[in-house]
């Protein structure tokens, strides 16, 4: 028996297109699905954060002028010996940290600023961490243990 004599199916055609056309269908769809709720969520909360973060720049503010008031620093625009405060935006607020303060009557008036703002603004979420260390102590020694002395956490009540 040769080549040539061997059995031929006729009228059968085999294709996996239909397959692959029906995933590509399906992974466009789930594709499609999830842009839309990523800017339905981002949609939803966007006046949100654009209300806190002008209450972070606001407590920015604020915080410096406590620091000058209360002499612990001339002129927070240009930087202050050893002392450094940060308001980072976060999911429903902001934090706020503080380094080198040691001041408890400086910072009892900087959270007290936080709690009106909170109280005031009905901000979701503000924490407030206060370490008596400085920011460069921290980053350059490994074994301090870097434990804020103060710690605020205000929440939204539901």
């Amino acid at each position: 028996m040769s080549l040539n004599d061997a059995p031929t199916a006729t009228g059968v055609v085999v294709t996996t297109g239909g397959l692959f056309t029906m995933k590509l269908l399906r992974i466009g769809f789930l594709f499609l699905l999830a842009i839309c709720l990523n800017l339905y969520c981002r949609i939803s909360v966007a006046g949100e954060e654009e209300v806190f973060e002008r209450e972070r720049l606001k407590m920015v503010d604020e915080i410096a002028e406590v620091l000058v008031r209360n002499g612990v620093c001339k002129n927070p625009k240009e930087g202050c010996k050893g002392i450094d405060f940060f308001a980072l935006p976060m999911n429903g607020g902001f934090y706020i940290t503080t380094y080198g303060i040691t001041d408890m009557v400086v910072l009892n008036e900087v959270a007290s600023k936080v709690m009106a703002l909170h109280a005031k603004n009905g901000v979701a979420r503000i924490n407030m961490y206060s370490y008596g260390i400085t920011k460069e102590e921290s980053e350059t020694n490994f074994f301090l243990i870097d434990v804020p002395f103060l710690r605020l956490e205000l929440k939204r009540s539901q």
